[in-house]
């Protein structure tokens, strides 16, 4: 018997989610206003996005994103690896460092960059790093990344 072709494996696929109620759709959002936005007439918090202070919204941000495009453009480019660390980026990570009193800040593009970062400048080969078997995959990504003996547990369950 021949495997069935990808088309069908697709169509059963999208079946048995439709009949167990797993089918993904795609929820308009009307409006948004810091954490807050509208879905279906209905105001949500949203506590799923990377915007999660509401930031893109506040004025003060907004302007200086548009003042930054005006003088610098839009986009990331390359990243620094490729061209170069700009200067708006270094003045940016004194700014931070500045107002966190400490010698040097570094800013990257995500909390997940961030996370693998992290774990690979504190981990290495030897070393190992146990974690709840539901941790982000930034953080199990990182640890692997970092060659030290990996070790998941259940969920919230360090002792079993």
């Amino acid at each position: 018997m021949s495997r069935p072709g990808w088309r069908q494996r697709i169509e059963a696929a999208r079946l048995v989610r439709e009949a167990t109620s797993r089918r993904r759709v795609r929820r308009l959002v009307e409006r948004r206003r810091g954490m807050r936005f509208f879905v279906d007439g209905r105001e949500l918090l949203n506590f799923s996005s990377n915007d999660y202070l509401g930031l893109s919204q506040h004025f003060t941000v907004a302007s200086a994103l548009q003042d930054g495009a005006a003088r610098e453009g839009a986009g990331a480019t390359a990243p620094h690896l490729e061209c170069g660390h700009h200067a708006a980026h270094q003045a940016l990570e004194r700014e931070v460092a500045d107002w966190l009193q400490v010698p040097a800040a570094l800013l990257l593009g995500s909390g997940y960059l961030a996370n693998l970062a992290v774990l690979q400048s504190l981990l290495g080969e030897g070393d190992a790093c146990v974690q709840d078997r539901l941790n982000h995959a930034s953080l199990v990504d990182g640890a692997r990344l970092a060659g030290c003996k990996l070790r998941r547990y259940p969920h919230a369950d360090a002792e079993g």
